[in-house]
């Protein structure tokens, strides 16, 4: 079974691999080692953190119904489910109101932000969707796989409610007619091993580590070039320039 899945991009103050110049309202993408060399420049003027959120509208489909511990989306914040009196609620942003969930409060089943200890979005579909942001195509919704119920013989069921079905905890995403062309870019190969860098999004860094090209930089000396960068930087000037003079964009 199947079922259609929204998608949220939401701004965060925490970690993330993920940036938003919000200038040019386009997106960017680091890891590795790259990642945490630029940890220490959080959130740089005309930057902000993004986390990506998979949602379910509540319906009948019992893995949509919200219940204590699940995170829900309530316009651009993520709060958490509790429980008080017995109802099931969320607390208020100043924590001095216990609230009540509306129709269209959706529940949270996957997400970018692991600190939620929720199923992972795959990586592919990360690149896909920065990619088609950056061309300002938006994709807002997305068909993903359930388990059926398990069923003991032909009329007795062990579960009775459909479940995520999930790949080493990252959420399965369909290969649906609707999901036709998202399905051929998944699997085709990335090509780029990072996307634009926080600080300028002009900034496109070539696959300069691990390759087999000769000109292949070590990735001790991109990051040190990237931080004499940054101690050098103003964001559309100085800093793009350096990575030209070096030949990294």
């Amino acid at each position: 079974m199947k079922t259609t899945a929204n998608i949220h991009l939401l701004s965060t103050n925490t970690d993330s691999h993920i940036f938003k110049n919000t200038k040019r309202n386009t997106l960017g993408w680091v890891t590795g080692a790259v990642l945490e060399d630029l940890k220490q420049f959080p959130n740089q003027t005309g930057t902000q953190n993004q986390h990506l959120y998979f949602t379910l509208p509540q319906s009948d489909l019992e893995i949509s119904k919200i219940k204590e511990g699940d995170y829900v989306r309530i316009g651009k914040r993520i709060v958490k489910a509790v429980k008080n009196c017995g109802t099931i609620g969320y607390n208020s942003f100043n924590e001095v109101a216990f609230l009540y969930f509306q129709k269209n409060h959706e529940k949270v089943i996957a997400t970018t932000d692991k600190s939620l200890g929720l199923p992972s979005i795959p990586q592919s579909f990360i690149e896909y969707y920065i990619t088609e942001y950056n061309k300002k195509n938006l994709i807002e919704t997305i068909e993903v796989e359930l388990e059926a119920p398990k069923v003991l013989d032909d009329d007795i069921f062990l579960d009775c409610s459909y479940k995520l079905k999930l790949n080493n905890n990252e959420i399965v995403i369909s290969e649906t007619k609707s999901n036709t062309n998202l399905t051929v870019e998944l699997n085709k190969q990335s090509s780029f091993s990072m996307l634009p860098h926080p600080m300028c999004s002009t900034c496109r860094f070539k696959n300069r580590i691990n390759t087999n090209n000769e000109e292949t930089l070590p990735k001790s000396k991109v990051i040190e070039l990237l931080r004499e960068a940054f101690n050098r930087r103003d964001l559309y000037g100085n800093f793009g320039e350096f990575l030209t003079e070096h030949n990294l964009i």
